[in-house]
Protein backbone atom coordinates (compact mmCIF):
# COMPACT_ATOMS: atom_id res chain seq x y z
CA UNK A 1 0.00 0.00 0.00
CA UNK A 2 1.17 3.64 -0.31
CA UNK A 3 1.67 3.77 3.46
CA UNK A 4 3.72 0.58 3.63
CA UNK A 5 5.76 1.45 0.53
CA UNK A 6 8.42 3.08 2.74
CA UNK A 7 9.22 -0.45 3.99
CA UNK A 8 9.58 -1.93 0.51
CA UNK A 9 13.32 -2.59 0.88
CA UNK A 10 12.60 -4.66 4.00
CA UNK A 11 9.89 -6.76 2.35
CA UNK A 12 11.79 -10.01 3.02
CA UNK A 13 11.86 -9.30 6.76
CA UNK A 14 8.20 -8.30 7.17
CA UNK A 15 4.92 -10.21 7.12
CA UNK A 16 1.91 -7.87 6.91
CA UNK A 17 -1.18 -9.35 8.59
CA UNK A 18 -4.62 -7.88 7.92
CA UNK A 19 -8.14 -8.50 9.16
CA UNK A 20 -7.31 -8.34 12.87
CA UNK A 21 -9.32 -6.48 15.50
CA UNK A 22 -9.75 -6.43 19.26
CA UNK A 23 -12.87 -5.94 21.38
CA UNK A 24 -13.40 -2.41 22.66
CA UNK A 25 -12.56 -1.94 26.32
CA UNK A 26 -15.44 -0.79 28.53
CA UNK A 27 -17.47 0.37 25.56
CA UNK A 28 -14.80 2.58 24.02
CA UNK A 29 -11.48 2.40 22.20
CA UNK A 30 -9.10 3.49 24.96
CA UNK A 31 -8.05 0.03 26.20
CA UNK A 32 -5.47 -0.54 23.47
CA UNK A 33 -2.42 -0.45 25.75
CA UNK A 34 -3.46 -3.53 27.67
CA UNK A 35 -3.40 -6.09 24.94
CA UNK A 36 -0.49 -5.53 22.55
CA UNK A 37 1.97 -7.87 24.26
CA UNK A 38 -0.29 -9.85 26.61
CA UNK A 39 -3.48 -10.95 24.85
CA UNK A 40 -5.21 -10.16 28.14
CA UNK A 41 -8.90 -9.30 28.27
CA UNK A 42 -9.93 -5.69 28.78
CA UNK A 43 -12.63 -4.86 31.29
CA UNK A 44 -13.47 -3.57 34.73
CA UNK A 45 -12.73 -6.81 36.60
CA UNK A 46 -10.17 -8.72 34.52
CA UNK A 47 -6.51 -8.53 35.47
CA UNK A 48 -3.83 -8.39 32.85
CA UNK A 49 -1.27 -11.15 32.32
CA UNK A 50 2.47 -11.27 31.76
CA UNK A 51 3.59 -9.70 28.47
CA UNK A 52 5.53 -11.78 25.95
CA UNK A 53 8.64 -9.60 26.25
CA UNK A 54 8.83 -10.42 29.96
CA UNK A 55 8.53 -14.13 29.21
CA UNK A 56 11.51 -13.66 26.89
CA UNK A 57 13.33 -11.68 29.58
CA UNK A 58 12.95 -14.53 32.06
CA UNK A 59 14.95 -16.75 29.68
CA UNK A 60 17.53 -14.13 28.72
CA UNK A 61 18.11 -12.63 32.19
CA UNK A 62 21.13 -14.75 33.19
CA UNK A 63 23.11 -13.66 30.13
CA UNK A 64 22.98 -9.85 30.23
CA UNK A 65 23.43 -6.95 32.65
CA UNK A 66 19.81 -5.89 32.12
CA UNK A 67 17.09 -8.52 31.71
CA UNK A 68 15.00 -6.14 29.60
CA UNK A 69 14.53 -2.50 28.69
CA UNK A 70 11.15 -0.74 28.69
CA UNK A 71 10.88 2.47 26.65
CA UNK A 72 8.00 4.77 25.74
CA UNK A 73 7.89 8.23 24.24
CA UNK A 74 4.91 9.10 26.44
CA UNK A 75 5.91 7.31 29.61
CA UNK A 76 3.51 4.34 29.49
CA UNK A 77 5.08 0.92 29.16
CA UNK A 78 3.91 -2.00 27.01
CA UNK A 79 5.30 -4.50 29.54
CA UNK A 80 3.49 -6.32 32.33
CA UNK A 81 5.07 -8.54 34.96
CA UNK A 82 4.04 -12.07 35.94
CA UNK A 83 1.41 -10.68 38.31
CA UNK A 84 -0.17 -8.48 35.63
CA UNK A 85 1.33 -5.24 36.98
CA UNK A 86 2.42 -2.58 34.50
CA UNK A 87 6.19 -2.01 34.52
CA UNK A 88 7.58 1.54 34.42
CA UNK A 89 9.06 2.85 31.17
CA UNK A 90 11.74 5.46 30.47
CA UNK A 91 11.01 8.23 27.97
CA UNK A 92 14.29 10.19 28.02
CA UNK A 93 17.05 8.82 25.73
CA UNK A 94 19.78 10.52 27.77
CA UNK A 95 18.63 8.78 30.94
CA UNK A 96 18.56 5.45 29.09
CA UNK A 97 22.12 5.90 27.81
CA UNK A 98 23.49 6.84 31.24
CA UNK A 99 21.71 3.90 32.87
CA UNK A 100 23.07 1.40 30.36
CA UNK A 101 26.58 2.64 29.66
CA UNK A 102 27.75 5.03 32.39
CA UNK A 103 29.35 3.91 35.66
CA UNK A 104 27.07 5.12 38.49
CA UNK A 105 28.07 8.23 40.40
CA UNK A 106 30.60 7.52 43.11
CA UNK A 107 31.95 4.38 41.46
CA UNK A 108 31.44 0.70 42.12
CA UNK A 109 32.01 0.83 45.91
CA UNK A 110 29.35 3.50 46.35
CA UNK A 111 26.94 1.52 44.22
CA UNK A 112 27.61 -1.61 46.25
CA UNK A 113 26.81 0.29 49.46
CA UNK A 114 23.55 1.56 47.93
CA UNK A 115 22.59 -1.96 46.87
CA UNK A 116 23.37 -3.30 50.35
CA UNK A 117 21.13 -0.63 51.91
CA UNK A 118 18.35 -1.45 49.43
CA UNK A 119 18.66 -5.14 50.25
CA UNK A 120 18.36 -4.39 53.98
CA UNK A 121 15.22 -2.33 53.37
CA UNK A 122 13.70 -5.05 51.19
CA UNK A 123 14.44 -7.69 53.84
CA UNK A 124 12.67 -5.57 56.45
CA UNK A 125 9.66 -4.97 54.20
CA UNK A 126 9.31 -8.64 53.32
CA UNK A 127 9.63 -9.66 56.97
CA UNK A 128 6.89 -7.28 58.12
CA UNK A 129 4.62 -8.17 55.20
CA UNK A 130 4.94 -11.88 55.91
CA UNK A 131 3.92 -11.40 59.55
CA UNK A 132 0.98 -9.22 58.44
CA UNK A 133 -0.29 -11.69 55.84
CA UNK A 134 -1.70 -14.13 58.38
CA UNK A 135 -3.96 -11.45 59.87
CA UNK A 136 -5.63 -10.44 56.58
CA UNK A 137 -8.78 -11.55 54.81
CA UNK A 138 -8.64 -13.18 51.38
CA UNK A 139 -9.13 -9.98 49.36
CA UNK A 140 -6.50 -8.03 51.27
CA UNK A 141 -4.17 -11.02 51.17
CA UNK A 142 -4.44 -11.07 47.38
CA UNK A 143 -3.54 -7.39 47.17
CA UNK A 144 -0.63 -7.93 49.54
CA UNK A 145 0.62 -10.83 47.41
CA UNK A 146 0.60 -8.55 44.35
CA UNK A 147 2.67 -6.03 46.29
CA UNK A 148 5.09 -8.72 47.48
CA UNK A 149 5.56 -9.90 43.90
CA UNK A 150 6.71 -6.41 42.96
CA UNK A 151 9.01 -6.21 46.00
CA UNK A 152 10.60 -9.55 45.14
CA UNK A 153 11.18 -8.39 41.56
CA UNK A 154 13.04 -5.36 42.92
CA UNK A 155 15.05 -7.73 45.11
CA UNK A 156 15.97 -9.90 42.12
CA UNK A 157 17.04 -6.82 40.11
CA UNK A 158 19.19 -5.64 43.00
CA UNK A 159 20.85 -9.04 43.26
CA UNK A 160 21.49 -9.08 39.51
CA UNK A 161 22.96 -5.59 39.64
CA UNK A 162 25.36 -6.67 42.38
CA UNK A 163 26.46 -9.71 40.36
CA UNK A 164 27.40 -7.39 37.47
CA UNK A 165 29.16 -4.72 39.55
CA UNK A 166 32.65 -5.98 38.79
CA UNK A 167 31.97 -6.51 35.08
CA UNK A 168 33.15 -3.41 33.17
CA UNK A 169 30.52 -1.62 31.12
CA UNK A 170 31.17 -1.62 27.37
CA UNK A 171 33.32 1.18 26.00
CA UNK A 172 31.35 3.43 23.65
CA UNK A 173 32.86 5.62 20.94
CA UNK A 174 33.09 9.15 22.44
CA UNK A 175 31.33 10.82 19.51
CA UNK A 176 28.49 8.30 19.71
CA UNK A 177 28.29 8.68 23.48
CA UNK A 178 28.10 12.47 23.19
CA UNK A 179 25.18 12.20 20.77
CA UNK A 180 23.21 9.50 22.54
CA UNK A 181 23.59 10.91 26.05
CA UNK A 182 21.65 14.08 25.17
CA UNK A 183 18.20 14.65 26.69
CA UNK A 184 16.20 14.68 23.44
CA UNK A 185 12.56 15.84 23.46
CA UNK A 186 9.58 15.35 21.16
CA UNK A 187 9.79 18.75 19.44
CA UNK A 188 11.68 16.94 16.65
CA UNK A 189 10.00 13.57 16.71
CA UNK A 190 12.15 12.00 14.00
CA UNK A 191 15.36 12.86 15.86
CA UNK A 192 13.84 11.52 19.08
CA UNK A 193 12.73 8.21 17.56
CA UNK A 194 16.01 7.65 15.72
CA UNK A 195 17.95 8.36 18.91
CA UNK A 196 15.88 5.77 20.77
CA UNK A 197 16.33 3.27 17.94
CA UNK A 198 20.10 3.90 17.97
CA UNK A 199 20.14 3.21 21.71
CA UNK A 200 18.29 -0.09 21.18
CA UNK A 201 20.75 -1.11 18.46
CA UNK A 202 23.69 -0.22 20.71
CA UNK A 203 22.17 -2.22 23.59
CA UNK A 204 21.90 -5.25 21.29
CA UNK A 205 25.38 -4.75 19.78
CA UNK A 206 26.99 -4.65 23.23
CA UNK A 207 24.79 -7.48 24.55
CA UNK A 208 23.70 -5.21 27.40
CA UNK A 209 20.20 -6.63 26.99
CA UNK A 210 18.45 -8.91 24.50
CA UNK A 211 14.86 -7.81 25.13
CA UNK A 212 13.45 -4.32 24.49
CA UNK A 213 9.90 -3.02 24.26
CA UNK A 214 9.33 0.49 22.88
CA UNK A 215 5.98 2.25 22.66
CA UNK A 216 6.45 4.88 19.95
CA UNK A 217 3.08 6.51 20.68
CA UNK A 218 -0.08 5.62 22.51
CA UNK A 219 -3.02 4.75 20.28
CA UNK A 220 -5.33 7.05 22.19
CA UNK A 221 -3.24 10.20 21.82
CA UNK A 222 0.01 9.55 19.96
CA UNK A 223 2.52 12.41 19.60
CA UNK A 224 2.22 15.35 17.24
CA UNK A 225 4.78 15.43 14.41
CA UNK A 226 6.12 18.98 14.05
CA UNK A 227 8.70 17.64 11.56
CA UNK A 228 5.96 17.41 8.89
CA UNK A 229 3.75 20.20 10.28
CA UNK A 230 1.28 17.92 12.03
CA UNK A 231 0.63 19.67 15.31
CA UNK A 232 -2.30 17.63 16.61
CA UNK A 233 -1.98 14.39 18.51
CA UNK A 234 -3.08 11.27 16.68
CA UNK A 235 -6.41 11.01 18.47
CA UNK A 236 -7.35 14.54 17.44
CA UNK A 237 -6.32 13.83 13.85
CA UNK A 238 -8.75 10.93 13.66
CA UNK A 239 -11.74 12.95 14.93
CA UNK A 240 -11.48 16.57 13.83
CA UNK A 241 -11.46 18.43 10.53
CA UNK A 242 -12.76 17.37 7.13
CA UNK A 243 -12.63 13.74 6.09
CA UNK A 244 -10.08 14.31 3.32
CA UNK A 245 -7.81 16.34 5.60
CA UNK A 246 -8.06 13.71 8.32
CA UNK A 247 -7.21 10.87 5.97
CA UNK A 248 -4.29 12.75 4.41
CA UNK A 249 -2.84 13.70 7.78
CA UNK A 250 -3.30 10.21 9.22
CA UNK A 251 -1.63 8.67 6.16
CA UNK A 252 1.27 11.16 6.45
CA UNK A 253 1.57 10.33 10.16
CA UNK A 254 1.68 6.60 9.43
CA UNK A 255 4.28 7.03 6.69
CA UNK A 256 6.46 9.19 8.92
CA UNK A 257 6.45 6.64 11.74
CA UNK A 258 7.14 3.78 9.32
CA UNK A 259 10.06 5.74 7.87
CA UNK A 260 11.58 5.80 11.35
CA UNK A 261 10.96 2.05 11.66
CA UNK A 262 12.69 1.57 8.31
CA UNK A 263 15.68 3.49 9.71
CA UNK A 264 15.73 1.11 12.68
CA UNK A 265 15.62 -1.97 10.42
CA UNK A 266 18.49 -0.49 8.35
CA UNK A 267 20.55 -0.18 11.51
CA UNK A 268 19.73 -3.72 12.64
CA UNK A 269 20.78 -5.10 9.26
Amino acid sequence: SPTLSVLEKHREQITPISGLHHPHGLGNHHGCQTIWLTGGKIGATERNTISVDQLMAQQMAPHTRFASLELSNQGRSLSWNADGILLPAEANPGVVFRRLFTTPEGGIDAQRRRLDRRQSILDAVLGEATSLRGRLGNDDRGRLDQYLTSVREVEVRAQRAEQWLDVPRPEIDPAQAARLSQDVGLSRLGNYLQTMYDLIVLAFQTDTTRVVSFSTGEEGKGPAIPDIRIFQDRHSLSHHGGVETRLNDLAASDRFNLQQLSYFLDRLR
